[in-house]
């Protein structure tokens, strides 16, 4: 992404990146925490975990 300055300081090319990296940040909390359910959802249905998941995804 190019960044664009004005007067020495960069201005919509820096939001854009701040941004970015917000939105990747919540993305990689969101993954954690999916591992976490899901390692839940491993201890109560054992090896039919893989198989709710698919078929709650595919309702």
């Amino acid at each position: 992404m190019r960044k664009i300055k004005a007067g020495g300081k960069e201005t919509e090319g820096m939001m854009l990146n701040r941004q970015a990296l917000e939105l990747a940040k919540k993305v990689v909390d969101l993954d954690i925490k999916r591992d976490e359910l899901f390692e839940q959802l491993i201890l109560l249905v054992g090896d039919r975990a893989y198989e709710l998941l698919r078929f709650v995804q595919n309702r």
